[in-house]
């Protein structure tokens, strides 16, 4: 008879992206949690709406906490309980506050996670932003540099709000916004950034890229989501834009940087997978900052 082998110690959970990079994505979480709690729920259907967006903002996090580490111990702590529900036939304020409980206690074990990312080891195989980048022509130095203004173009956009004695800032409200902050971050790492650079003529017509690193060979091209801007035409403008892109001698790279504060975009990985894979030599790195 085969005795069954005693189990080994579970392995320790390693963070699959730079420390920094997943801290911001968690402070993200975080933000996006705590609107949830802004808002006076007078009445049953907004109880509802409430819930609904809990739901999604709760399915993400345990989502993106199984891709932030190599094991899924922080997924599971995180997703214990679910959302606690009051007895049928409670009152309103009873049912409020459940939903609001709910809310605390997974900004709280957030919260907690987000402390303890000093402690957790990165996996070896994560590359680290270099230290001096600017003006580098290095493909795997611009996807780093780029990939880390991303994980953090959220957490800036929410900064510059909070200004001393309310004084004027940028307030994120549509695309040229988000091109002018995107613009002042690039500055911070490369030299020679170009804007409204034009592509050659395909199928008649010409378009005007965001941003060139001219020595890079990199575009980058932001877009931010609307009421009339959603996944599909993101999707569908993109997959315009990639063809007149290849037409250009300057651009081996397309970096798309979507701005989605309002969470219209609820497949972002299917998203981000499909324009990714589209065939050509030009490289395509898609960030969805949600």
């Amino acid at each position: 008879m085969v005795r069954p082998r005693k189990p080994g110690p579970a392995a320790e959970p390693e963070l699959r992206q730079a420390r920094d990079e997943a801290a911001a994505k968690i402070d993200g979480r975080i933000e996006e949690g705590r609107k949830l709690l802004e808002h006076d729920i007078r009445s049953a259907d907004e109880l509802a709406q409430r819930c609904r967006e809990y739901e999604l903002w709760d399915a993400f996090n345990t989502e993106l906490l199984g891709q932030l580490f190599t094991t899924s111990k922080f997924a599971e702590e995180y997703a214990w309980y679910g959302l606690l529900v009051a007895s049928a036939g409670s009152p309103l304020n009873v049912q409020v506050k459940r939903f609001r409980d709910s809310v605390d206690q997974r900004l709280q074990r957030l919260e907690s996670i987000g402390q303890r990312l000093t402690l957790i080891p990165v996996r070896a195989t994560v590359r680290p932003l270099p230290e001096s980048v600017i003006g580098s022509s290095s493909t795997d130095d611009t996807r780093a540099v780029l990939a880390r203004i991303a994980s953090r173009f959220r957490v800036v956009a929410h900064q510059l709000l909070r200004r001393h004695d309310g004084r004027a800032t940028l307030n994120i409200t549509d695309e040229y916004d988000v091109q002018d902050l995107l613009h002042a971050l690039l500055r911070l790492f490369f030299d020679d950034v170009r804007e409204e650079e034009y592509t050659p003529s395909y199928a008649g017509r010409s378009a005007r890229m965001d941003f060139l690193l001219k020595r890079e060979r990199t575009v980058i091209e932001c877009k931010m989501t609307r009421d009339s801007l959603g996944e599909r035409e993101v999707g569908d403008q993109f997959i315009a834009d990639i063809a007149h892109y290849r037409e250009h001698p300057d651009c081996s790279a397309l970096v798309c940087l979507v701005y989605d504060p309002s969470g219209k975009i609820r497949n972002p990985q299917g998203l981000k997978s499909d324009l990714e894979r589209s065939p050509g030599e030009m490289s395509i790195e898609v960030h969805i900052v949600q």
